[in-house]
């Protein structure tokens, strides 16, 4: 194959995977959030943590849904996003005290 056969197809593969790139981006954490609709407003104040414990991002109380959030140690813990979740739940006891002392 010659050198100026083998532009198109290194060119499609390129921009394949630019593409797969900005989709994956496009659906990451922060961009998750948005598409979460609340069931429920959280009342001000009604948060252990002002920050989510896993990605240090502002909690907006306005876009926290029940399921994006946990009860730890009887206090109710909102997260950014659902990628954040299972990343918590892995988490030792003391590191989640310590990740949850810093998002306060």
């Amino acid at each position: 194959m010659k050198k100026k056969e083998l532009v198109w197809p290194l060119l499609s593969f390129t921009l394949a995977g630019l593409l797969c790139i900005a989709v994956l981006y496009a659906a990451g954490c922060e961009k998750g959030e948005k598409a979460t609709t609340p069931s429920i407003q959280a009342q001000p104040g009604e948060f252990a943590n002002v920050t989510c414990p896993m990605m240090n991002s502002p909690i907006k109380p306005e876009k926290v849904t029940p399921e994006l959030t946990r009860v730890y140690k009887g206090q109710k813990v909102a997260f950014c996003c659902a990628e954040c979740l299972p990343e918590w739940d892995k988490l030792s006891d003391e590191k989640k005290d310590a990740a949850l002392e810093k998002s306060k």
